[in-house]
Order: structure tokens, then sequence, then C-alpha cells
């Protein structure tokens, strides 16, 4: 009998734990797959190079933006007032893009020391659980988790930014005499932007996860192949 309650205790447990995940508890990451190579820590450094490069680019044209002489080949085409103006808009609108730049580099590293991502994912996993939204395939599960999760981290994204464009294009486009947008027409940009990603999506990432999928040791050429072509797909749309 206590062999019958163990095993029936050891069944509720595992329905339990299937309950509120589309994955077996073999198949998850745990604290013995920490890989060895610190890849996070790589990974940052790397992005504070590209973003530091950026930066400095950035800084030392905005130097260049402050300057109120006019060289002697824009003199042909330009008086000193439109030269002035011209310096003026370029300057306030590269200092509001730095600004911009370093909130978005704020919030990504944010993201990653703080393991924002993994909790998103995971919480879209207890999500299509509770839902009943699992698959017995595993290929099924993760291809609906990875498309929510893009969707979820692009609305986040979305979010932040929306305030940013606003104040660019309704603030320092309007102030110097270049906006053309109006509030429905930024919204209904915004609507046709995130439908974009949605269908991109849709079509990218299953086509994606299969090649990893069936690719085995050719995974490495197929995906540069594979990136090769949704490059050009994506310049040929948009």
């Amino acid at each position: 009998m206590s062999q019958l309650r163990n095993l029936a205790q050891q069944s509720a447990q595992t329905s339990q734990e299937q309950s509120s995940t589309c994955y077996l508890k073999a198949d998850m990451v745990g604290d013995n797959d920490t890989p060895a190579f610190p890849y996070l820590l790589y990974f940052l450094l790397a992005l504070g190079v590209v973003k530091g490069f950026k930066f400095l680019v950035d800084v030392r044209q905005l130097n260049r933006y402050k300057e109120n002489k006019i060289e002697l080949t824009l003199a042909q085409n330009f008086n000193q007032e439109e030269f002035l103006q011209s310096q003026k808009y370029n300057a306030e609108k590269l200092q509001f893009s730095i600004l911009h730049n370093l909130v978005d580099t704020a919030v990504e590293v944010l993201f990653w020391v703080l393991f924002w991502f993994v909790g998103i994912w995971n919480w879209l996993d207890g999500l299509m659980a509770h839902l009943g939204l699992c698959s017995e395939t595993a290929y099924h599960n993760d291809m609906l988790q990875a498309y929510l999760f893009v969707m979820a981290t692009t609305l986040i994204d979305m979010a932040i930014n929306i305030p940013f464009s606003v104040y660019s294009t309704f603030v320092i486009e309007e102030k110097h005499g270049f906006n053309k947008t109006t509030p429905g027409t930024f919204v209904a940009d915004e609507i046709k932007k995130l439908l974009l990603t949605a269908i991109l999506t849709a079509v990218i990432l299953p086509l994606l996860l299969l090649i990893i999928a069936k690719s085995g040791p050719a995974m490495v050429v197929t995906l540069a192949g594979y990136s090769i072509a949704v490059v050009i797909l994506i310049s040929i749309l948009v």
C-alpha cells in the first residue's frame, strides 16, 4: 500500500508540474545546464563596445553641428542664415537621438542582467499551459511560445519608444516646420508596423525553428543561407 501511495503522490506531483508548463521536466534547463563559458558577460561587453562606439561617433557629429562657421563648399549653395538653421535643427535632433539611444541601451542591459527576457519566456510558458495551448509535439510548443515572445517584446519595445517618436515628430519636427504627420497618421503607421511584424514573424519564425530542428551538423551553413534570404526578402518588402 505504501508503494502505491508513493506512486500516486509522484504521479500527482508530475501532473501538477506539467500543468504549469508545456514541457517535461527533463526537457527544461536546470542549474546543472549552466554553461561554463560566460556567454552573457562577453555579450554585454560586445554590446557595450558597439553602443559606446556609436555614442562617440554621435558626439563627434554633434560637435560638428554646433559649429557656426559655414565652409566654403557650402557657402556656394547656402547663406549664413540657412546654414545656422540647419545646424540648429540637426543638433537638436541628434541630441535627442543620443538620449533615446542611451535609454534604449539601459533598458536592454537591464533586461539581460535581470533576466527579464527569461521571465517573459517562462510567463508565456505558464500562460500557454493555463490556456490549454500546449501540444504533445515540442516543436509546436517552441513555435507558438517563440512567436508570442517576439510579439510580447515587440509591444514592450513599442511602449518604450513611442514616447520618443511622439516628441521627435510633434515637437522637434513641428518646431522646425518639417512635420507633415497628423496624430491619426502616426497611430496608423504604428499599427501597420505591428501588423507587419506579426505577419513576418509568423512566416519567418517557424522556418527558422524547423531549420534548427532538422539541419543537424549543417545547421550553421543552413542558417547562414536562410539569414541571407530573409535579409533580401525584408529589403524587398520594406
